[in-house]
């Protein structure tokens, strides 16, 4: 995965040139990063996930510095699940991939891992046939809910539901002004898991994972999105 500015080339044949355009404006935007300061997931945080984290675990990041956090609100803006030997897969906006656990570190702020509350190594592995069967398929900037095409939640939402495993929701909800209300990666941390790790960037006040002031050092943008 290409974390920065690039062509999106992978969509589906009936995908017009000029949604392909809009698309790779769309992406050219998200990742635009508004400050230069480097990621807060840190070779600490690395070491104490890899050793806590299993097969068939939700990973949820989130990135601070890019144009995309103004949309995708929360601690959290992106999911993946663990598959093992170090590896995740996850669909982003080249597609369905598989990308290293280490490789998070060195782009993302934060990171949360979630289990499953029923463990199950038969549902785990039925849920990890299902994700590597997508591998390739391209990324649905629509949002429509197709089988050829996914968006971020959606990857991991179905992935879960294949396998058994109940997550509390759904991938589109009832629109909002006309505009359909998708599944965050926020969202899943009130679902059907429970809390395997917190990067150190991470702490739970109220009831509520936020920014740890103390490491994250807020610009006026970043504050505006941590009330989201």
């Amino acid at each position: 995965m290409k974390f920065g500015y690039h062509l999106i080339t992978n969509f589906t044949k009936e995908t017009g040139i000029f949604e392909r355009i809009f698309d790779n404006f769309l992406f050219t935007f998200c990742v635009t990063k508004f400050t230069r300061r480097k990621n807060y997931l840190r070779h600490r945080d690395f070491i104490k996930a890899a050793l806590k984290i299993k097969k068939g675990d939700l990973v949820l990041v989130g990135t601070h510095k890019k144009m995309s956090s103004i949309f995708i609100k929360g601690i959290v803006t992106h999911a993946l699940i663990y598959t093992g030997k170090m590896k995740l897969i996850h669909v982003m906006a080249d597609g369905v991939e598989e990308i290293k656990l280490k490789k998070l570190f060195k782009e993302y702020d934060t990171m949360v891992i979630m289990r499953p509350r029923t463990i199950d190594k038969k549902k785990i592995k039925k849920t990890i046939k299902y994700l590597k069967n997508q591998l390739g398929k391209p990324y649905d900037f629509a949002f429509k809910e197709k089988e050829d095409r996914f968006f971020c939640t959606e990857l991991i939402n179905n992935a879960y539901k294949f396998g058994g495993i109940k997550t509390g929701f759904q991938n589109l909800g009832k629109p909002e002004h006309i505009i359909p209300k998708v599944l965050r990666a926020n969202d899943f941390i009130k679902g059907k898991f429970k809390l395997i790790f917190k990067s150190k960037s991470v702490i739970k006040k109220d009831n509520e994972f936020v920014l740890n002031h103390k490491v994250y050092q807020n610009t006026l943008l970043e504050k505006f999105m941590n009330k989201g």
